[in-house]
């Protein structure tokens, strides 16, 4: 039974142009209710969840997929990949006005043929976009974190953050964003990709250098298990996007 690895901030992993995922056979497998945490900005190093317990303040808020994590999909992660996951921001935290990324994180699962697995990557905080199919995509890049290295040496579940730029411009509540992991580099092993039970469609997307696809396509059993911790902020910076309620009304 593996341990549930869940990665903190968007980490957006390019796959390699060619590469099919779909050449993958599909295994699914229960995740234990268990996990380490990983801080990039420390090369990898487990460490404490600073925000467990009940007691959390607005430090400690999260926003994006806040599901519990059910499966891990084996050897998904190639490395070479970006993964995103879309979700409305809709007001938390007692952050009134708006807010900011803090750290973005990813779930992921490493097994014992695994180890040791070094990881490039960084983050990122993106608007949507529709595109030609007209399905909502991940789109404009508001916010960028610098690019880290961390290794993982033991087999199990973690939670992997990349911390964000502290520039990152404030966002309003209401709209649709995308949270992204792009990791760089090559892993010589696949790894396990953690998702929720709730499988939806349209939210969790991995683009392996051709474009975005939904991994809905591949009949996975939930979404992507990536939240962003946030900071409020009070001066969000304009966007002509029609809120998400706005869209919805055009359709009733």
């Amino acid at each position: 039974m593996k341990k549930l690895f869940m990665l903190l901030g968007v980490i957006t992993l390019i796959c390699s142009a060619g590469v099919s995922l779909a050449a993958n056979p599909m295994t699914v497998i229960p995740m234990k209710d268990s996990q380490q945490f990983i801080d990039f900005q420390y090369g990898g190093m487990p460490t404490a969840d600073k925000c467990a317990g009940a007691a959390k303040d607005v430090q400690c808020c999260k926003i994006g997929n806040e599901n519990p994590w059910a499966y891990a999909v084996k050897d998904f992660v190639t490395g070479e990949q970006t993964f995103s996951y879309i979700f409305l921001a809709e007001p938390s935290c007692g952050c009134v006005t708006g807010f900011a990324p803090n750290k973005i994180r990813i779930a992921i699962n490493v097994d014992p043929e695994d180890v040791p697995v070094t990881m490039v990557a960084y983050a990122t905080f993106e608007e949507t976009n529709i595109d030609a199919a007209g399905k909502e995509v991940p789109g404009p890049v508001i916010c960028t974190s610098p690019t880290y290295e961390a290794t993982i040496t033991e087999p199990g579940g973690y939670v992997c953050e990349i911390p964000m730029n502290t520039d990152c411009s404030c966002s309003y509540w209401g709209y649709n964003y995308a949270l992204s992991m792009h990791l760089t580099n090559r892993l010589e092993s696949p790894i396990d990709l953690v998702t929720d039970a709730t499988p939806v469609g349209g939210k969790s997307w991995v683009d392996a250098g051709t474009g975005w696809e939904d991994l809905g396509m591949y009949q996975f059993p939930g979404e992507l298990k990536m939240t962003t911790k946030i900071d409020c902020c009070s001066e969000p910076v304009a966007d002509d996007r029609p809120s998400w309620g706005s869209l919805k009304a055009q359709f009733r």
